[in-house]
C-alpha cells in the first residue's frame, strides 16, 4: 500500500527532491558537476544520477546512452521550470497543498525508515545457508533446449519431409527443407531455428503448447522427432543442444536470499517499533473511543467476544474493552484474552508476548497476572492444548 501511495504522488516526490542551489559562475560548473542551469538555479550531477537510479526499469531504457541522458536532463529542466512557476504563484502557501506536501514528505520519510530498519536486520552467513538449503527449488534454473523445426499445416507434407530426412545421409537436409519449404516464415530464413527455450514455457512461433514441449523434451541431442501434432499444425523437430536444470550456487543468490530474509522479518520489526513508539507517545484514538462508548458497554463487548468464533473479531472486541474502558473490571481479563487468542488460536507469539507485557505494565496487581505469567513461560509448547482460561488454571494446579 505504501508503494502505491508513493507512486500516486510521484510528481510531488520530484518537486521535493529537485531543490536546486544558487547560481555559480560558469567557470565552476565543470568542477562542481553541474548538468543544467535554469536561471539562477542549477541541477547537479549527483541529483541527476539519483534520478536515473530511481527510474523504473521500463523508463531507464528510454534514457540510455548520451542521447537518452540528454533527454532526461530536458525533462528535469521542464519539471524545474514548472516547479519555479508554482512557487511564483505562491502555491506552496495554499493550505490544501501544504497538507499534501507534508503528507508526501511523511510518506517518503516512512519509506526511508523502513529501509533503515530492514538494513539493520541481522542476516548472517548461517541464516543465508540455511535458507538456501531449505529452498533450493527457488534457485533452480529451468532446463533449456536449442532446436530447429520444419512446419506445415498439412500433415501429409510433414510426413513426406520426415521420410526424406530419414532416408538421407545429408546432415544439412533438415536445415535446407526448413529454409526452403517450411511454412513458418518467422524461423525459415534461419533454417527453422527456434533458439533456446524451456519446453514447457513460451517457444518462438509455437507459443506455449504442452504437446509440442513434451514431445521435444524427450528427444536426445541431434535426434529428429516424428511428426508432432499441436494447436498450430504439424512439425518435425531436431534438437541441437540441451541444458539441464541446475541449482544456482549460493554465492550467486546471496543478495536475493538476504533480501528475502530481511523482508520476512521486516513486518515483525516494524510492529516492535510501533509498540515502542506507542509506549513513548501515549497514543489515543478519540474517534474510536467515542464510537465504542456510544455503541457497546464493556459487558456487552465481553459477551460478544465469548460468542465469537473468529479470533480476529475476538481480538477486536477484547481490544475495545481495555482501550475504551481501561478502568473496568473486565479490562485486564480482556487484555489477557487478547494475548491468549494470539498465542493459542493464531500462533502469533510476538503479538501475544506484546500484550502480556502491556498487561504486566498496566495491571500489575490484577488477579489474572498469575495466569499471564504462566502463559508467557509456556507459550508455544506443542504438548499443551489450551482452549480457555480454565485450561490454564488446571495446568497451574498441576504444577
Amino acid at each position: 500500500m505504501l508503494r502505491n501511495l508513493i507512486t500516486g504522488v510521484a510528481f510531488v516526490y520530484i518537486v521535493i527532491f529537485l531543490g536546486g542551489c544558487e547560481g555559480e559562475n560558469d567557470k565552476l560548473e565543470i568542477k562542481t558537476g553541474l548538468v543544467a542551469r535554469i536561471g539562477d538555479q542549477v541541477i547537479k550531477e549527483r541529483e541527476f544520477e539519483e534520478r536515473i537510479k530511481s527510474l523504473p526499469s521500463s523508463q531507464k531504457r528510454r534514457f540510455r546512452g548520451e542521447i537518452g541522458r540528454a533527454k532526461l536532463v530536458d525533462e528535469m529542466i521542464k519539471e524545474r521550470m514548472l516547479y519555479m512557476a508554482a512557487l511564483e504563484n505562491k502555491l506552496q502557501y495554499n493550505e490544501n497543498i501544504k497538507i499534501r506536501l507534508n503528507y508526501t514528505r511523511q510518506t517518503i520519510l516512512i519509506q526511508a525508515l523502513y529501509a533503515m530498519l530492514a538494513e539493520n536486520i541481522e542476516c548472517s552467513d548461517e541464516m543465508i545457508k540455511e535458507y538456501y538449503d531449505n529452498n533450493q527449488i527457488e534457485f533452480k534454473t529451468e532446463s533449456t533446449i536449442k532446436a530447429q523445426h520444419i512446419f506445415s499445416r498439412d500433415s501429409l507434407k510433414v510426413v513426406e519431409w520426415k521420410k526424406r530426412i530419414d532416408s538421407s545421409k545429408d546432415t544439412q537436409l533438415f536445415s535446407r527443407i526448413a529454409k526452403e519449404e517450411s511454412e513458418d516464415s518467422l524461423t525459415a530464413p534461419k533454417g527453422g531455428l527456434l533458439g533456446y527455450f524451456n519446453p514447457y514455457g513460451f517457444i518462438k512461433f509455437v507459443g506455449k503448447d504442452e504437446r509440442f514441449g513434451n514431445a521435444v523434451d524427450w528427444l536426445s541431442v541431434k535426434e529428429v522427432s516424428g511428426v508432432i501434432a499441436y494447436d498450430k499444425g504439424y512439425s518435425i523437430v531436431k534438437v541441437l543442444e540441451k541444458k539441464p536444470a541446475v541449482v544456482k550456487p549460493v554465492e550467486d543468490v546471496r543478495e536475493i536470499i538476504s533480501n528475502k530474509i530481511k523482508s520476512s522479518k521486516l513486518g515483525e520489526v516494524i510492529e516492535e517499533e510501533l509498540y515502542r513508539l506507542e509506549r513513548k507517545y501515549k497514543t489515543a484514538n478519540y474517534i474510536r473511543e467515542e464510537l465504542i462508548k456510544n455503541t457497546k458497554s464493556a459487558k456487552e463487548l465481553w459477551e460478544l467476544a465469548q460468542d465469537e468464533n473468529s479470533p480476529e473479531n475476538k481480538i477486536l472486541f477484547y481490544t475495545a474493552i481495555f482501550e475504551g474502558y481501561p478502568d473496568h473490571k473486565f479490562a485486564p481479563q480482556a487484555m489477557f484474552m487478547t494475548a491468549f487468542t494470539y498465542s493459542e488460536e493464531m500462533s502469533d507469539f510476538v503479538f501475544a508476548r506484546r500484550y502480556l507485557s502491556k498487561l504486566f505494565d498496566k495491571y500489575p496487581d490484577s488477579e489474572i497476572i498469575e495466569s499471564a505469567k504462566w502463559l508467557e513461560k509456556n507459550m508455544g509448547k506443542k504438548t499443551l492444548n489450551l482452549d480457555s482460561m480454565g485450561d490454564i488454571d488446571e495446568e497451574i494446579k498441576k504444577e
